[in-house]
């Protein structure tokens, strides 16, 4: 797991109150509890960690943490 990855887990854990280690980088957002009210708290909290911003349509695009993470690192 690199660093984005971890950052990801590490965010959506915080938001769902849930621990790190129940979520997964394969399995797509919405089947770990993200709804579009907190698809956009958590593309707030990636831009506030990475300066890059996402909307809800990458998240539908891009729907697995892995997926997100490789995004956000071509942006880096």
């Amino acid at each position: 797991m690199n660093n984005t990855e971890q950052l990801l887990i590490a965010t959506l854990a915080h938001l769902l109150k849930a621990p790190a280690e129940s979520l997964s980088l394969t399995v797509p957002i919405d089947e770990q509890g993200v709804d579009s009210f907190l698809g956009l708290r958590f593309a707030r909290g990636i831009h506030k960690a990475t300066g890059v911003e996402l909307d809800l349509t990458t998240l539908t695009d891009r729907p697995t943490l892995q997926e997100l993470a490789a995004l956000i690192d071509a942006h880096l």
